[in-house]
């Protein structure tokens, strides 16, 4: 140390002061690369569980189609026979009867369809109180078509009301790929 000059402490100062600078300013860059790169894969992540669910719901379109074409056939026939029933002058109870029936299958077709899009929708998770047994029946619902083409039995024993808080969107795509699985 005695023989540095003034000068030689000034470099060295600079030289530390530059050195301290480049590694907080490398240090930042490689912060916020890494911050780039956990966007990235979040995104990436989002992405993909997005993909898997329209997968999912390509599977599942098959067997809703299916599904929906037996109470359409059913309105279709009920919509001749009544025709045919107002031709003939039948009575208004008869005609009800069919009506009802032609009600109950377009309700059915609602709730299909209902569930599909529940399903389908990209929702924030949110924690609410959900009925596990009514998420079971709809997911067997949703996957009835593909476990019958398969030949594989469905029974779904769903016991007395259960609930839980959770995300019923969430859940419910849990339990459909958990049952497409075992399919």
């Amino acid at each position: 140390l005695s023989r540095v000059t003034p000068l030689g402490f000034v470099v060295l100062g600079f030289a530390f002061a530059t050195t301290i600078g480049f590694s907080v300013w490398f240090v930042g860059q490689v912060l916020r690369r890494l911050r780039a790169g956990e966007d990235q894969l979040v995104r990436m992540g989002r992405s993909l569980a997005l993909s898997e669910k329209l997968a999912s719901i390509g599977t599942l379109a098959a067997g809703v189609s299916h599904e929906i074409n037996n109470p359409v056939g059913v309105i279709h026939n009920k919509v001749q026979v009544l025709r045919y029933r107002l031709q003939d002058g039948d009575e208004p109870e008869k005609l009800l009867a069919e009506l009802d029936v032609v009600e109950k299958h377009a309700r059915r077709i609602g709730q299909i369809t209902a569930g599909l899009l529940t399903f389908s929708r990209e929702t924030p998770f949110e924690l609410r109180a959900v009925d596990v047994a009514q998420l079971v029946r709809e997911a067997a619902d949703l996957v009835r078509v593909p476990f019958r083409t398969a030949q594989v039995e469905l029974h779904s024993g769903v016991g007395p009301s259960c609930r839980v808080r959770g995300s019923a969107n969430h859940l419910l795509q849990v339990l459909i790929n958990i049952l497409l699985n075992a399919k």
